[in-house]
């Protein structure tokens, strides 16, 4: 009945073991996304139906850039957003947000209809470039 004791004890004792190693590496991951913050390049962007415009995100710390970031776009029938480029689908607004874990960064969008554009010029963001 010894031998099963210890048997049963080193069982016991790897399961706590393991559990602990668990334990500390969730909790590193969930510091670490606790410290992280997101900046986009532009809060407000204007844009025309069809133009495109690019918002930057800034990850930190630089250890987290390796984090995934997701976009989504609040309506989706006035404007889309694929790895931050946006592009004007109609005129309205919506709102742009990336996403981290629980951190999250947003940008109000403005879409003005072909027949409302002004002089074509770039308002905000970037045009033409692609995301991390």
């Amino acid at each position: 009945m010894t031998k099963n004791k210890t048997f049963w004890t080193k069982i016991l004792a790897a399961v706590i073991l393991a559990a602990a190693f668990f334990s500390v590496s969730c909790n590193a991951e969930k510091k670490l996304y606790s410290e992280i913050e997101l900046t986009l390049s532009s809060t407000e962007v204007e844009l025309s139906e069809g133009e495109n415009i690019l918002l930057k995100v800034t990850v930190t710390p630089v250890s987290a850039e390796k984090k995934p970031v997701e976009w989504r776009v609040s309506d989706p029938s006035v404007a889309a957003v694929e790895g931050g480029l946006i592009t004007g689908l109609k005129s309205g607004e919506t709102i742009v947000t990336a996403y981290t874990g629980e951190k999250t960064a947003c940008c109000k969008v403005k879409v003005k209809g072909a027949d409302s554009s002004e002089d074509g010029s770039e308002k905000n963001g970037e045009k033409g470039e692609s995301s991390r």
